[in-house]
């Protein structure tokens, strides 16, 4: 036999025959089949939609009290150094119904990583419109400005036929109360509080 052939016939694990002197050479041997491995029954993945709880609930805490205190406090830490505008808000009308939820990100003096340019971050949010209303949507504010005692917030909502500009001051509460302008001229008395 070759080299090549004790090569492969080793691969094949299959013992190459002896030469025998004189014979002529023999048709290379059959390597026996090699049995199929027996497999477990297809199971179709089902993923677990109900929560853990009770005596399925895991034996150990997910956070002990030193690491969930440890990330209370770097959130805490986190939060203390964003502006005074940071957090959800929702704007009423002059009734008090609510018009629209807003999510404002003021990154206050420093860096935001959640800004979309960190380097150089601006105040910025997103509007909801609350259901009820026609054309209920959400989106991104358009702009988000502080010029003193006066914050402006310009936004598209779907049932509106061009942006509406909110220009709002201060009022006692820690809330602000203004004017919803619309592309038209028209005003409306809105306030804005937190969530």
């Amino acid at each position: 036999m070759t080299p090549a052939g004790v090569l492969i016939s080793a691969a094949l694990a299959v013992a190459p025959a002896p030469p025998v002197a004189g014979a002529a050479a023999s048709p290379p041997a059959q390597a026996a089949p090699i049995a199929a491995k027996p497999q477990a029954p297809a199971v179709p993945f089902e993923p677990d939609t109900k929560p853990s709880t009770g005596d399925d609930a895991p034996a150990f805490p997910l956070f002990d009290g030193v690491h969930g205190a440890g990330v209370e406090a770097a959130f805490q830490v986190a939060e203390a150094h964003q502006g005074p505008l940071d957090g959800r808000w929702r704007l009423r009308d002059r009734n008090g119904v609510p018009l629209y939820d807003v999510l404002i990100d003021d990154p206050g003096s420093g860096r935001s990583p959640r800004s979309t340019n960190p380097d150089h971050p601006d105040i910025e949010g997103a509007w909801r419109a609350l259901p009820g209303r026609p054309g209920a949507a959400s989106g991104v504010l358009d702009s988000v400005s502080r010029d003193g005692a006066r914050l402006t917030l310009r936004f598209q909502p779907a049932d509106q036929d061009g942006p509406l500009t909110i220009i709002l001051h201060p009022i006692p509460g820690a809330a602000w109360a203004g004017d919803m302008i619309r592309r038209d001229g028209s005003r409306r008395l809105v306030f804005l509080d937190r969530m």
